[in-house]
């Protein structure tokens, strides 16, 4: 009544516009100010109304997130899986580099430690989508073929042959022509010896910490993230998670699942078994047309085919057999308490998530802390 009786002393346009202006700006006010005085917060997961105070749903007890709060954590997501993506990308071109100087085992750790890294933007895709062709193994160690100095004619290349003079006394005589297990080269090839591969992968393991600190990443578990990354606290299954990914390798066989077979010594191969094979010939003695001695003629073995060593039965010529210690996985055995997962139920809030009506401070309602038993690398120590 107030308001119409003064619209009676309005007597210009301007002045009823410049009014209606004012009422709908004192109602829009009113109406923001209510919403602040008597707002609530609906729960995400059951959808019930709660005070603007409370911190959990009282129909569910689901913890309850502010709109503000939202926007706020998707925009600083937004910029942390940017910034990640190129992280993701520079390890990627390192690997890169130094997969094509043929140092596989460093390549392997900085692909390992990018595919950890782009867990945290995708924990149901372990392969960026970009990276699909690429072909380097999780597993640092790799079997490599070595030359070395052929065990038969001593790196000379050719073959020799046996005399035995009246005093029974046997003398080696080259022969000129090539060696059957070399085919006069000299050289044989054969598997890298266990002991030389782990020695490799210890020597990239502690080029890849070199590198890794120098850039000041901050180690988390087996996987190094730059310190941005950190600055906002990971949740615990977050940190689970990579220390999963990039857990340290079965110490007995270094991740290949495979270790030395005792038997041929890790060469994949035994000595003939022929009794009458030397080095991969059978000799016969027949007497010397000029000498008062006798000659050995040879002929290639029948059992060997000449190379004086047949294939290993134990390893089946790989000169590795399975590991005894992670029956072949190239991993720790699992942790028993938290079997694996590298996270147990909160003590504190028994994994409820809080506490005493507030978010638990000990699992930052989580419900989930790390495993102290393995530190959340779900393997054992």
């Amino acid at each position: 009544m107030k308001i119409m009786k003064v619209f009676k002393y309005i007597k210009t346009f301007q002045e009823r516009f410049l009014l209606q202006k004012i009422i709908v700006f004192y109602l829009f006010l009113s109406y923001v100010i209510a919403g602040f005085l008597f707002s609530e917060i609906v729960c995400n997961k059951c959808g019930h109304e709660n005070a603007d105070e409370a911190v959990t749903c009282i129909h569910c007890g689901e913890m309850l997130v502010r709109k503000e709060n939202t926007v706020s954590a998707e925009i600083k997501k937004s910029a942390l899986q940017d910034k990640l993506k190129e992280i993701i990308n520079e390890e990627g071109k390192t690997a890169d580099e130094f997969f094509q100087k043929g140092n596989v085992d460093l390549a392997a750790l900085f692909y390992r430690n990018a595919l950890a890294i782009h867990l945290l933007i995708d924990d149901t895709n372990a392969v960026p989508p970009s990276w699909e062709e690429r072909t380097f193994p999780k597993n640092a160690i790799q079997p490599l073929k070595i030359k070395i100095k052929c065990r038969a004619c001593g790196g000379s290349g050719k073959r020799t042959i046996e005399t035995v003079g009246l005093d029974s006394k046997t003398t080696s005589v080259s022969s000129g022509l090539p060696c059957l297990i070399c085919n006069g080269t000299g050289i044989e090839i054969a598997e890298e010896p266990w002991k030389e591969r782990r020695e490799r992968f210890i020597e990239a393991e502690r080029q890849y910490l070199a590198i890794q600190k120098a850039k000041r990443f901050v180690r988390i578990g087996g996987a190094w993230v730059p310190p941005t990354l950190i600055e906002e606290p990971l949740s615990n299954k977050q940190i689970a998670m990579l220390k999963r990914f990039c857990v340290s390798p079965c110490e007995k066989c270094y991740g290949s699942g495979r270790s030395e077979c005792l038997r041929c010594k890790g060469t994949g191969m035994v000595t003939c078994p022929n009794k009458g094979c030397k080095n991969g010939q059978v000799y016969k003695e027949k007497d010397g047309e000029l000498s008062s001695g006798k000659i050995r003629s040879s002929e290639k073995c029948p059992v060997c085919k000449g190379k004086g060593k047949v294939i290993c039965e134990e390893c089946r010529g790989k000169g590795a057999v399975t590991c005894d210690k992670c029956h072949g996985s190239g991993e720790r055995p699992l942790c028993d308490k938290c079997d694996g997962n590298g996270l147990v139920k909160c003590p504190v809030c028994n994994g409820a998530g809080i506490k005493d009506e507030k978010s638990c401070l000990n699992c930052g309602g989580e419900k989930v802390i790390l495993c102290h038993s393995c530190n959340g690398e779900g393997h054992k120590k």
